[in-house]
């Protein structure tokens, strides 16, 4: 779509579409029914070690490349102060920058 491709965008707004809808059907689908039971804290526990920590961990791996590589990374300068602050804030935000 960013280069004006009419047959990229087709595909991009047909998969845009449905893509959401079939996610959550699809979760709930693989569902365990044991989770339901679980404390409020055993489930923040699990979440913590399956889904933050993984991502936490390979953030701070991608932070390393562009220690050897210069170069601007998503609008970042890299490696500097100002731009692992700001890679760091965007992650933190909700937009993964390493």
């Amino acid at each position: 779509m960013l280069l004006k491709n009419p047959a990229a965008a087709s595909q991009y707004k047909f998969i845009y579409s449905f893509h959401m809808v079939l996610f959550i059907v699809i979760a709930g689908y693989v569902a365990k029914e044991s989770h339901v039971e679980w404390s409020f804290g055993k489930f923040l526990k699990h979440r913590f070690f399956t889904r933050l920590l993984p991502f936490i961990f390979f953030t701070l791996l991608m932070m390393i490349p562009p220690i050897f590589f210069n170069g601007k990374f998503f609008g970042l300068v890299l490696p500097s102060i100002e731009g692992y602050t700001k890679g760091l804030v965007n992650t933190i935000f909700g937009l993964p920058s390493f």
